[in-house]
């Protein structure tokens, strides 16, 4: 008896201790990267699970707990852990329980490359994927989505269906790599991430806020080469009033950097809807003359599902040289783009095309290079832009 009751103990011990031991052995929904503060020392490293005590993060052989938050809109839990004290060009490894990851930061100095794209898990995953391995194949140092990510809200009044970010950030997990290396990505919000559209609170967008922390207009500054403005189109954040002010205080501080960048939502120069749209016409007014003002180099847009890029514009007029150009219009994911607005129908358009797209950018110490690429690679268009030092014109 006592030998039976033994054994029958033991396996209780053996069976408490395989539960504890299994109890993170599943594989993340999700594991992607982002960045908050300096994208040259800093990273955000964010993953997924079902099961909220799967947080820790091995590091340089540490074990570092994340900071943990519930997800009440999917069965799943986000984890976040801050790497910092980085050093940009480096390569970085990090493991989840046996997994292991890998990425590099941005070097400290150009040549730079990065991709922009929007509108992106809009039609069926695998339109969606392609884009993904199109731009994986081109090995860009990140990614920038300008809105409309996982269109989680497919109408202004809902129902939300919150099960697309997964296929999302799955999406970025299995496709948004060069080679073994995790590709970090940054975001704008379009109007598909929160009930209501247009005129809400950072409240009504929870989800995408707690996937993609940070303010909704923010400024990341690579080293002394590039800065990048993320703004918020009306969706959670006003355009006039707050973000204007922000912004036209951000623009007008003095600066060296040769290359400078807006990314949102709305276009100001739509392709598809009429010029007078409501939102287009605050941000003409309220964000482009500081555009023109502070030398922007380039603007990326997106919203109406097209590919365009505008002539260099400047005080209302398309000009040869020293305005800004517009890219557009948002058909990273769209499998059926609308029809634009032809070339020589409307001032501001230099190019436009219904097609699938992406911007591809590389910077250099003389051009900017721009190239949009199809789904399956093919280069649609291309243009040039030469460095501007951001140094004030007349309004």
């Amino acid at each position: 008896m006592w030998g039976f009751c033994k054994l029958q103990f033991m396996r209780a011990v053996l069976f408490f201790l395989f539960a504890c031991c299994s109890i993170c052995a599943e594989k993340p929904l999700a594991v992607y990267l982002t960045w908050i503060d300096n994208p040259l020392t800093t990273i955000e490293v964010m993953w997924l699970t079902t099961n909220a005590d799967c947080g820790q993060l091995t590091w340089n052989g540490q074990t570092i707990e994340a900071l943990h938050k519930n997800l009440p809109q999917l069965p799943a839990t986000l984890h976040q852990v801050s790497l910092k004290g980085l050093t940009p060009g480096e390569k970085y490894s990090f493991s989840l329980e046996d997994e292991k990851y890998q990425f590099s930061m941005p070097r400290p100095e150009l040549p730079c490359h990065f991709i922009v794209g929007g509108d992106c898990y809009h039609d069926e995953k695998e339109i969606y994927f392609k884009m993904l391995r199109t731009i994986a194949e081109k090995k860009p140092d990140f990614v920038v989505f300008g809105g409309d990510l996982a269109y989680s809200v497919q109408k202004k009044a809902g129902p939300e269906h919150p099960e697309r970010w997964i296929t999302f950030l799955s999406g970025l997990t299995d496709y948004m790599k060069k080679g073994d290396e995790l590709i970090p990505v940054l975001t704008a919000i379009g109007n598909h991430e929160l009930l209501g559209g247009y005129g809400q609170t950072p409240e009504k967008a929870s989800l995408y806020y707690s996937l993609f922390p940070g303010n909704g207009f923010r400024k990341l500054q690579f080293d002394h080469y590039l800065n990048l403005f993320i703004l918020d189109s009306g969706h959670t954040h006003e355009i006039a009033g707050a973000q204007t002010e922000w912004l036209k205080k951000t623009l007008e501080n003095p600066s060296n950097i040769p290359y400078s960048f807006a990314v949102y939502h709305v276009p100001a120069f739509p392709t598809v809807r009429p010029y007078t749209y409501s939102y287009s016409k605050e941000i003409r007014k309220n964000w482009v003359p500081f555009f023109e003002k502070f030398k922007l180099t380039a603007a990326f847009e997106h919203h109406d599902h097209t590919l365009k890029r505008t002539f260099p514009i400047l005080n209302n007029d398309a000009v040869k040289t020293g305005g800004v150009v517009y890219f557009g219009d948002g058909t990273c994911g769209v499998g059926d783009p609308r029809v634009p607005k032809e070339v020589g129908t409307v001032w501001y358009l230099a190019y436009s095309k219904q097609a699938q797209a992406v911007w591809d950018v590389t910077l250099t110490k003389e051009k900017a290079f721009f190239q949009a690429l199809s789904a399956d690679g093919t280069i649609l268009d291309k243009t040039e832009i030469s460095p501007s030092l951001g140094k004030s014109t007349t309004p």
